[in-house]
């Protein structure tokens, strides 16, 4: 397994790549970012916890989305520079480990897209977009377990707690 230190995290480097370009894989769906956002993105996202479950790590224009407990890197994801409708940065090229990508390819990529789109903007950016995945993958008991198992505390906040206790009195 080929490793890599970046700011001091050790990361397993994916290890047959799989390439993901967006636009045609996803007609119509723009990943795109202000200047503002971009710098944000390049500062990264690091678990605290065991429950947080990620770390996004920057290394020059690409983003290492790895699983905080292992350092085993799920996707990758490169930033290109080009003006674009949103904003100024863009991303149209991600990558997958072609050895998780089997006879339920589709299925793979789509749970990779919201996944990396809920990395990004409510992980890094704190832009709440977790409906957009709790509604198709978390529904009943076994689809929240899944979410929860990929996400951890990203799927909840604190007010999500205190919601739910003082529901439940």
């Amino acid at each position: 397994m080929k490793t890599k230190e970046i700011s001091g995290y050790k990361i397993n480097l994916l290890k047959k790549l799989q390439q993901i370009i967006i636009d045609i894989s996803f007609p119509g769906l723009l990943i795109e970012f202000t200047e503002k956002e971009y710098e944000i993105l390049m500062q990264g996202y690091y678990a605290k916890t065991m429950e947080d479950k990620w770390n996004i790590i920057p290394e020059g224009n690409v983003l290492h989305f790895c699983r905080s407990w292992t350092g085993d890197e799920i996707y990758r994801a490169k930033i290109l520079h080009e003006k674009c409708e949103h904003g100024e940065y863009k991303i149209r090229i991600f990558f997958v480990d072609r050895n998780r990508v089997d006879e339920h390819f589709l299925e793979y990529l789509d749970f990779s897209i919201y996944s990396l789109i809920l990395l990004l903007y409510w992980g890094i950016l704190k832009r709440d977009v977790r409906h957009l995945i709790v509604e198709k993958y978390g529904q009943g008991e076994e689809g929240a377990l899944r979410l929860w198992s990929e996400f951890g505390n990203m799927m909840f906040t604190e007010a999500d707690y205190t919601s739910a206790d003082e529901e439940s009195r």
